[in-house]
């Protein structure tokens, strides 16, 4: 249940939602895999005709933003907070100017 909300009551769903998180935070050599996991998770909502699945997208990635940290542990946060502000930015630029999915 906490990787669908990301919302962890203690160390080790922190810990199981950061795990979850990880993605958001992949750069270098490893980006391919963060676009990867945005092109499954469009193909997991299918169903959802386009433009609503980029306004409900953005949302969810623009909650995250939001956030004040966005990895509950101190390891997460080091490694990957930085580094997923910058892909969770692309992405909904991308998203909001219609570069994606067509």
């Amino acid at each position: 249940m906490v990787t669908k909300i990301h919302k962890p009551h203690d160390a080790d769903t922190a810990l199981m939602a950061d795990i979850d998180l990880s993605i958001l935070g992949t750069l270098g050599t490893q980006s391919h895999l963060f676009e990867q996991y945005d092109a499954d998770i469009r193909r997991e909502y299918a169903w959802v005709p386009e433009q609503q699945f980029r306004q409900g997208r953005v949302q969810v990635l623009k909650s995250f933003l939001e956030r004040e940290k966005i990895y509950t542990t101190a390891c997460f946060s080091e490694q990957y907070e930085e580094q997923a502000r910058v892909n969770l930015r692309r992405k909904i630029e991308q998203l909001s100017s219609g570069l994606l999915y067509q």
